[in-house]
């Protein structure tokens, strides 16, 4: 039994909303015990701490790292559950394009160091980024993979600069995230919720999202990169050495 949420590590990690009211020390001790088999919420829990390690922080931003966690291993409904438990995420993850921490190296393979370059196309934002096994053309609005457009049809979108719109940068606010997210580039999304654009050289892209009213009300300061960077307080996160292309189920 979990103190607090009741039930064992098992049932708390299928219930997001019990998962994130229980205490993480806990949850990371059960885990110690339970089988190897797939579960999709001890593997989320996992890949959080090991992207964001294991600094103290409010539910509302561990959600945001279990959230994120689970948009880059393919758990979209477990993702989607995460949302609707806590709406108070500081950000919340739209897409992402993102290698897992493990043991293996998985697709997607890391960007180049020239990073990402956005481009206008047909009336959509489309994202091109060099990695290890070739040129990649993503749609901005989805993460989802598009043919290259032929040569000359697409006009180059400009990396804004902090300026006068300093406020709009998720780098205002007081987050214990990774270094990529400091540099994160504001993209206007729908409904006056501000996007930005995390380009980490080492694992990918993400396209995440905050509320208008969450941002204005989050406090302000310096991001903390030190629990990334500190690594995992758990289990390494394992897959099995992969045939092709990581699957959300490897």
């Amino acid at each position: 039994m979990i103190s607090g949420v009741g039930g064992s590590a098992d049932t708390v990690l299928d219930d997001p909303a019990r998962l994130l009211a229980a205490g993480r020390a806990e949850v990371r001790e059960h885990i110690e015990g339970m089988a190897a088999e797939h579960h999709v919420g001890r593997e989320d829990f996992l890949q959080a701490e090991a992207m964001f390690g294991g600094a103290e922080v409010s539910r509302a931003e561990f959600a945001s790292w279990l959230q994120f966690a689970a948009k880059v291993l393919g758990h979209d409904a477990y993702a989607e559950r995460i949302a609707a438990a806590e709406t108070g995420m500081p950000w919340r993850t739209v897409w992402a394009w993102w290698r897992p921490m493990g043991r293996f190296d998985a697709h997607p393979n890391r960007l180049m160091d020239s990073g990402a370059c956005r481009y206008v196309h047909e009336g959509r934002e489309l994202i091109e980024a060099g990695t290890l096994g070739g040129t990649v053309w993503l749609d901005l609005e989805t993460g989802t993979r598009v043919p290259p457009p032929a040569q000359g049809t697409a006009q180059p979108v400009n990396r804004p600069r902090p300026g006068d719109g300093a406020g709009d940068y998720l780098s205002v606010l007081e987050l214990s995230v990774p270094e990529d997210w400091a540099e994160s580039t504001p993209v206007s999304g729908p409904d006056d919720r501000m996007r930005y654009l995390v380009d980490g050289d080492a694992h990918g892209i993400a396209l995440l999202e905050t509320d208008p009213e969450i941002f204005r009300d989050w406090p302000r300061g310096e991001m903390d990169h030190s629990s990334a960077e500190g690594g995992t307080p758990g289990r390494v996160p394992a897959f099995a050495a992969p045939t092709g292309p990581l699957t959300a189920y490897r």
